[in-house]
C-alpha cells in the first residue's frame, strides 16, 4: 500500500461518474488518477508497488465502502449522489442500450462480452417496460431497483443488506458523515472543482493550476427516452418509492448537507 493513501471516488452507478472522472482528471492529471473498471485487477496491482494503482493519487471505481475501507486504510472518500427516480430511468435506459447493441453486435461498447448477470439484465431491459424493470424481483435485477446507493454506502452485499433490516441506513448514513465531501448531481456542476481541489490541495497533492473547464456533460437520456418505454404510471412510482424509501432518505439527507464544511 502506498503512502499516504489516495483520494478515493466512491463512483456510484448512473450518478454522474464519468462527468467527475474527467474533471478530476484535468485537475490532478489523467496520469495520476486510476479508473478502476475491473476490481479484481485494482486489488492484483494494489500488491504490486510499481503498478499505477499503487501510486495513483486519485482512485475511481464502482467500490462499496466496505472495500475501500480494507483496501484504503485512511483514505479520504467522496462520492455523489442522484435523485433516486432519475437514477433509475438512466440505469433502465443504460441497460436498455446494452441490450440493444449486444442483439446488434453481441458485444458491449467497450468490445467485451458481459457476463451472464449482467447479460440478462441487458437483456430484460430491452424486451420489458420501465415498469418491469421497476417490479421485477430477481436479484440480478433488483440488485439495480433497490437501495442501490444506500447499500454501496453501507459497504454491505446484496446478502447483507436483505438481513440487515432497518439497520442498513443507519450505517450509510453513518458513513456519509465520514466522507471528505459529498454532493449530488444537482449540484456538481457549481460546487464540485472547487470542492475537489480544496480536498487535493488538504491532501497533499499536487494539481493543475490553469483555469478548469467544465467538462461537457452527456446528455442526460431522460431528454431522450422512448414514451413507449418509459412507463411512469402512478402504479411504477409506488412501486419504485415502497422499493426504495432508504435511497429516497439518503438523497435527502445528502442535499442537505453542506458538502464544503468537512476537512479530510
Amino acid at each position: 500500500m502506498r503512502t499516504p493513501p489516495p483520494i478515493v471516488f466512491l463512483h456510484l452507478f448512473k450518478c454522474g461518474g464519468t462527468s467527475i472522472i474527467d474533471a478530476m482528471g484535468r485537475i490532478v492529471g489523467t496520469e495520476r488518477l486510476y479508473h478502476a473498471k475491473n476490481l479484481e485487477r485494482l486489488q492484483a496491482e494494489l500488491a504490486d508497488p510499481a503498478t499505477p494503482a499503487a501510486n495513483a493519487a486519485v482512485v475511481a471505481g464502482h467500490m462499496r465502502s466496505d472495500q475501500i475501507a480494507e483496501w484504503f486504510p485512511g483514505a479520504p472518500v467522496f462520492t455523489v449522489l442522484r435523485d433516486p427516480v432519475d437514477r433509475m430511468i438512466s440505469q433502465y435506459f443504460h441497460f436498455r442500450r446494452e441490450g440493444q447493441r449486444l442483439a446488434d453486435h453481441g458485444a458491449t461498447a467497450d468490445g467485451k462480452v458481459p457476463k451472464p448477470a449482467h447479460l440478462f439484465r441487458c437483456r430484460f431491459c430491452r424486451e420489458n417496460s420501465f415498469g418491469a424493470f421497476v417490479a421485477a424481483s430477481d436479484r440480478r435485477l433488483t440488485a439495480y431497483t433497490r437501495n442501490y446507493m444506500t447499500r454501496r454506502i453501507a459497504g454491505l452485499t446484496g446478502r447483507q443488506s436483505r438481513q440487515a433490516g432497518g439497520t442498513m441506513l443507519e450505517a450509510a448514513l453513518a458513513n456519509l458523515e465520514r466522507l471528505a465531501f459529498v454532493t449530488t448531481t444537482e449540484r456538481i456542476d457549481a460546487d464540485f472543482a472547487d470542492l475537489f481541489r480544496g480536498l487535493a490541495e488538504r491532501h497533499g497533492c499536487e494539481i493543475r493550476r490553469g483555469p478548469f473547464s467544465r467538462p461537457a456533460r452527456r446528455r442526460n437520456v431522460s431528454q431522450n427516452r422512448p414514451d413507449a418505454a418509459l412507463d411512469l404510471s402512478a402504479s411504477t412510482l409506488k412501486a419504485l418509492i415502497a422499493n426504495n424509501r432508504d435511497d429516497l432518505a439518503l438523497f435527502a439527507a445528502a442535499r442537505w448537507f453542506d458538502a464544503g464544511a468537512r476537512g479530510t
